[in-house]
């Protein structure tokens, strides 16, 4: 199996609970200190795959060290859990931050699926299900949380990518699920980029923007074991069918309820008023 993002939180998480299980995992890192760490925590199992998918370069020359390595097997199924996270407003957030969101998020996980395809049809899997392709989404992207314009369009542009890539992978008989984790403790919410509001320090969005910004690493502190969404993620992995997405929403029921029952006009001024976002008074 091929996991992305395998450094921290959910990805290193699968890592472990995927080696533990017998599985032979290539867990990519972009960093050659996190594949040696990633190589203690996991032991021999685990073979470390050091480059960015974002560059199509590496993506293709590993997807070739991975077939070399595995000679006449192939994957029984490839993780996209590799994101970032970065906050704004849509009328102000510079649109090369933009690009890189919508290049890690969503056109990354596009180069490793088709690098690695080959090796996910190889042969039939044996274990009595179907091979699959695992997308890991937000339910946050998917509510579309004010300032996180970029990081909500990115997470649903990967959805709609997997309904299609779903139905046109019948052809060979692999399944695409999408799964959406909700207030998972996860590095990602720690690093600078998700964090930082300073260069919108003199915009009409400050005030609202740091709630919001506030509000995010709080729900992440607080959130789920990155442990136990990586062993929810394995089950789905293995299930015999699977559905096309699942929430994972251990903490936030009552979120989920209410934005299940609310009309699209009605979220929009709950999400107004929890982040106070109020009309600028001229």
């Amino acid at each position: 199996i091929l996991i992305t993002g395998t450094s921290t939180g959910i990805g290193l998480a699968l890592a472990k609970i995927f080696v533990k299980a017998g599985y032979r995992v290539f867990g990519v890192v972009r960093k050659k200190k996190d594949a040696n760490q990633l190589k203690i925590e996991c032991g021999d199992n685990l073979v470390p795959l050091v480059f960015d998918i974002t560059n199509e370069t590496d993506v293709k020359k590993n997807a070739k060290k991975v077939e070399k390595t595995l000679g006449k097997e192939g994957l029984v199924g490839i993780i996209n859990n590799a994101g970032i996270a970065m906050s704004g407003p849509v009328t102000e957030i510079p649109l090369e931050e933009m690009r890189y969101q919508f290049e890690v998020n969503v056109l990354g996980h596009i180069a490793v699926i088709q690098a690695f395809f080959p090796l996910l049809k190889k042969e039939k899997n044996s274990l009595g299900w179907k091979k699959r392709i695992v997308n890991i989404s937000s339910f946050g992207g998917a509510i579309g949380i004010p300032y996180l314009g970029a990081y909500s369009a990115s997470k649903q542009a990967l959805e709609g990518l997997s309904t299609v890539l779903r139905r046109e992978m019948r052809l060979y008989g692999i399944d695409v699920i999408i799964i959406r984790p909700a207030g998972t403790y996860t590095p990602i919410w720690d690093k600078e980029s998700a964090q930082d509001t300073s260069s919108y320090s003199s915009s009409d969005y400050i005030e609202s923007g740091t709630v919001v910004q506030n509000y995010l690493l709080k729900v992440g502190k607080n959130g789920a074991n990155p442990i136990d969404i990586a062993n929810f993620i394995k089950k789905i992995f293995e299930k015999k069918r699977p559905k096309a997405i699942y929430s994972y929403l251990p903490k936030n029921r009552f979120n989920w309820f209410l934005i299940k029952v609310s009309s699209p006009r009605l979220l929009d001024k709950i999400l107004a008023f929890k982040f106070k976002i109020k009309p600028i008074k001229k």
